[in-house]
């Protein structure tokens, strides 16, 4: 089946509306083969609206569940999508995961929707990262192997997406492919979603981890976001 080498990682803090969502969203992607692991915080699930699923245990955090999922992976291909957000575009998603396949890179990168804004990878690059613009993360398509040597960082808040894909590209040197295509639609009102709120937000923790520089290179950032959206 298409996806059938495909798993979708989903963590969440319970069973409610939104993994509800992510559910219907990526009911499509499972009927033809994908597999979906679900890290979730609260209750003991064993079956979702009658899909098997593999479950993992309580997590102790974010990034903590991140690990957990990511270390279940048994399929050549990956990707994380949290309870609430969702796969809009089907035949979008199903032709960027045809670039990973048939290209020998480490990821395929494509475009997320959060309310009205467009979050597009078409002119990103791994540069970037110095300036902490990072891809959108969510729409990335891992190739399993590619991750092997990498965690996220459980003690960094917020940010260690950030900082597990800047060891990916910058200091693993992942290849990656770009898609044209925007195929997740993420929540609004997480910790990065939020605008201008997160922006701050989002500074001040690169600034515990990183220092000063993540103030002074804030205006840089600000400019290449504006840039490439």
């Amino acid at each position: 089946m298409i996806f059938e080498n495909l798993t979708i990682v989903t963590i969440g803090k319970s069973d409610d509306v939104d993994l509800l969502n992510t559910y219907n969203s990526i009911l499509p992607v499972l009927n033809l083969g994908a597999k979906w692991i679900l890290v979730i915080k609260q209750g003991d699930i064993t079956e979702y609206k009658g899909i098997y699923l593999k479950i993992i245990g309580q997590d102790s955090g974010l990034y903590n569940a991140l690990n957990l999922g990511m270390e279940a992976v048994d399929t050549g291909f990956f990707m994380f999508l949290h309870s609430g957000d969702r796969i809009f575009n089907i035949d979008g998603f199903t032709s960027s995961l045809d670039l990973l396949k048939n290209n020998s890179v480490g990821c395929v990168l494509g475009g997320a929707e959060i309310d009205l804004r467009k979050h597009h990878s078409y002119s990103w690059k791994p540069y970037m990262l110095k300036f902490y613009v990072q891809p959108p993360h969510l729409p990335i398509i891992y190739r399993t192997s590619s991750v092997q040597k990498l965690k996220f960082d459980e003690s960094v808040k917020i940010v260690s997406d950030y900082y597990f894909l800047y060891s990916y590209f910058i200091e693993e040197k992942n290849s990656y492919i770009q898609s044209s295509q925007s195929y997740i639609r993420m929540n609004l009102g997480g910790a990065t979603t939020s605008g201008l709120s997160s922006i701050f937000r989002v500074t001040r923790s690169f600034y515990q981890k990183d220092g000063i520089i993540a103030y002074l290179k804030l205006p840089f950032r600000l400019f290449i976001k504006i840039l490439i959206q």
